[in-house]
Order: structure tokens, then sequence, then C-alpha cells
């Protein structure tokens, strides 16, 4: 089976279309920050002997791109880094980081097209450390159209036809090919509330089927969504159907529920929680640890092996935000239960996140202290990890556009599994012009 081109190619193809159709538009409003860093690591391999010191320089980019029109809306993030290894301790080459949701309205109020594009840096090997020796370039492009039927003034129809790709650079089973059909009739109980019966069918074919991984999904499921003016609250309930191809007797059905809620306690703080338990694999999962601000060096979201595998997950994350003239702190508790239908795959169960915090020193200086951790058990041999992170960082904003950063970052794994233990100390100093 043909599949599309690499990763960046891809990412390049829909950023480079989304800017064609925008041309009849309002301009978009784009933010970029070009700029260089030096890192200075004492254990770059992280690695629990034969440590080695490292400096890596590191011009980088990162950018924003937001579109509001009637046409096409757009919101885009991205971030490139060119890493060059001055005691050669690892290959000198690019990396980074996309997220892109682009809405295409070819036919106002009954035709849209959506193009979405997730990029990131994931682990090769998830039970050894997050090393450059263990990272890989990871995608997941979707698009496909939208079609609206207005079946009277309360009650809507909707059917959504989507093509997805899976991509990973050295996990070739991860590659994939998808095919999803959704069907749905959305009745408005008022202004502010919304309910929906939604059917979906999607196949999925992988490019290496050695194990027999090829399947159909269906999923059946009520869902209910209101909004006003301080909280949002989204909930799904109901099941899916796992059909393998090439599995006799794997029809399975299994309960799915989603619940999303964010509510702005304050005008400077904001309280939000994500609770699923359903079927995912790690295609899907791309798109939810990405669809945010994407950083290469992404804290407190737990991983999510890149495999073909199909895994019961059951997951709760807790979020609350506060934004002061000079202080600003975030927190996000998270838990996380993943078991694979396969009897290959090792089940996992994982907790932690992270804690930011953020004062304004000075008008133009801000310290920021950062720490995430992630404590995960797995099945067999029961082996568990703790691993810590605590970042601190002070800014200074000489200009409207110029600043520097000076960061120190200490990171460890203590580990019941001999020889992955590991700790590093970082210091990082960079230069970067904004737009």
């Amino acid at each position: 089976m043909s599949s599309l081109p690499p990763s960046p190619a891809r990412t390049a193809l829909a950023v480079a279309l989304l800017a064609v159709l925008s041309g009849g538009a309002h301009a978009a409003q784009i933010n970029y920050d070009v700029g260089v860093s030096v890192l200075h690591s004492d254990n770059i391999a992280l690695t629990d002997i034969n440590k080695l010191d490292e400096t890596v320089v590191s011009p980088q980019l990162r950018f924003d791109i937001v579109q509001t029109g009637s046409t096409l809306n757009l919101n885009a993030h991205g971030e490139l880094q060119y890493l060059d290894y001055r005691d050669n301790s690892f290959d000198d080459g690019f990396r980074g980081a996309f997220s892109g949701q682009g809405l295409w309205t070819m036919i106002p109020e009954r035709l849209d097209w959506t193009f979405d594009d997730y990029l990131s840096r994931q682990p090769i090997d998830t039970l050894t450390s997050f090393s450059p020796g263990n990272e890989q370039q990871t995608n997941l492009f979707v698009t496909g159209p939208t079609l609206y039927v207005r079946m009277g003034q309360a009650t809507r129809s909707q059917f959504d036809l989507r093509y997805s790709n899976s991509y990973a650079e050295d996990n070739d089973a991860f590659n994939s090919d998808r095919y999803n059909f959704a069907a749905r009739v959305l009745r408005d109980l008022s202004t502010t509330q919304t309910i929906g019966v939604n059917v979906e069918a999607t196949q999925i074919e992988y490019d290496i089927d050695a194990l027999g991984a090829d399947y159909k999904r269906y999923d059946g499921y009520l869902s209910y969504t209101s909004k006003f003016r301080s909280l949002d609250l989204s909930v799904d309930l109901g099941y899916s159907r796992l059909d393998f191809n090439d599995r006799p007797n794997s029809d399975d059905w299994l309960p799915l529920a989603r619940a999303n809620l964010s509510w702005n306690v304050s005008p400077r703080s904001t309280l939000d929680a994500a609770m699923s338990y359903e079927i995912t694999d790690a295609a899907e999962n791309l798109a939810f640890i990405d669809a945010g601000d994407p950083t290469l060096d992404d804290l407190g979201n737990p991983t999510v092996p890149v495999t073909p595998e199909v895994f019961k997950q059951r997951r709760l994350e807790l979020g609350y935000q506060f934004t002061g003239e000079r202080l600003g702190f975030e927190v996000r508790p998270f838990y996380q239960r993943i078991n694979y239908l396969s009897s290959l795959a090792q089940d996992e169960e994982s907790h932690g996140g992270f804690a930011q915090l953020s004062y304004q020193v000075r008008p133009r200086m801000t310290l920021s202290l950062v720490a995430a951790q992630e404590d995960r058990k797995f099945s067999d041999p029961g082996r568990r990890d703790r691993d810590l992170t605590v970042n601190v960082a002070l800014e200074n904003r000489f200009t409207r556009n110029w600043s520097a950063r000076f960061e120190l970052q200490r990171r460890q794994r203590n580990s019941s599994e001999t020889g992955q233990d590991y700790d590093e100390n970082a210091a990082i100093v960079s230069f970067s012009y904004r737009r």
C-alpha cells in the first residue's frame, strides 16, 4: 500500500495548502521567535554509567499562526531546532514539533473541510530513558469533509468523512492509513445545551500487518454539550466494538465514556477536568497530547509506546491555572491506566503531573519554576519507574523584541530495573528575537 511522504513533508504540505486557501481571506496573525541556545549537560545520554558531558548549540524557530475568517479558520503552533553536538556524542540534525488545526468553509453552514496535523518527537522504547539516541519523529495527519443538513429549527444532522495517516520514523509497524465515517443527529435543547446521537465506523490498515493488527471499529454513543458564560461541559456515553481482520472470534463490545469540563472560576483563574474510559491506540493518543501548544521537551504528559497495539485506557486529568498581575501558577495532576488487548504488550499504570510557577520580578524580568513527576508501574516483570524533572529559569526582555534566558534543569529516574537509573544536570543559555 502506498503511503504519504515522510512526516515533515506532510506537515509542510498541509501548511502550504492552508496558506493558499487563505489567500482571499483576511491576513493571518503570525508571531515567531528566532534564536539560539547553548546547552551543557553532564549526562546527555541519560545513562547510569559512562556518563557523557556534552555541549549542544541549537538555532531554533518557534511560530504561531492564527487565522479567523468566514472562509478559513487556522490555529497552528510549531517549533524547529537544529542540534549541533559539539563533542559528537550524537549525530547533528533537525527536530521539530507542530500542531495545526485548519477549517475551510467551502459552503457556509453546509460543507466544511478539515486539515489537522500533529508532528512530535516520541521515544522509540518507552522502557529506556528519553535521550537523543531514543527519539523518533512521529506524525498524524487528518483531513476530510463535513456535511451539515438542517432537519428543523432545533434539529440538524452532520456527516463526517476522515482520512488519517500515522507515521513513525523508526517503528514502521506504527505506519497506517485510517478511514472514518461518522453520522450524527444533534438537537438543541436551548441556546446553550445540545444532545446528540452518534455512530462511527473506522477501518485501520497498517503498512506492515505481520501480527494481524488491521481492524475495524464501530462506535455508538450519546453526547451532551453545554456552553454557559463561565462553564463548558461535554459528555459522551456509549459502546465500541472491535473486529480484527485476522483474529477469529475477536469481536468485543466495550464501554465508551468521555467527559470534559472547563470552569472560569474567576476572571484570573480556570479549573478544568478530563476523564476517559475507552478503547484507543497510540495514533489517537498523538492527537490528544499534541493538540495544544507543542514543545520539544514537553513535561507532565504520560507517554504511550508508538506501536499498533490497541488498548483500553482509563484516564483522569485535573488542572487549575491562575494568572495574576505578577504571579501566575498552574498545577495539572493525572492518572492513567492502560490495558492492552494483546498479551504481547505490557500493561501500564501511571500517575503524576506538573506544577508551574512564574513571578514577574521586574516589568521585563520573569522568574519561573517548573516541576514534573511521573510514576509508572508495569505488569511484567513488575517494574516501577519514577521520573522527576525540575527546571528554574530567569528571562529578561531587553526590548519589546529581544530577550535572553538562563535555565538550570535537573532530571532523574529511579527504577526497580537494574541499569535504568539516571540523573542529569544541565544549564541552558538562550537569546531570541520575537515578533
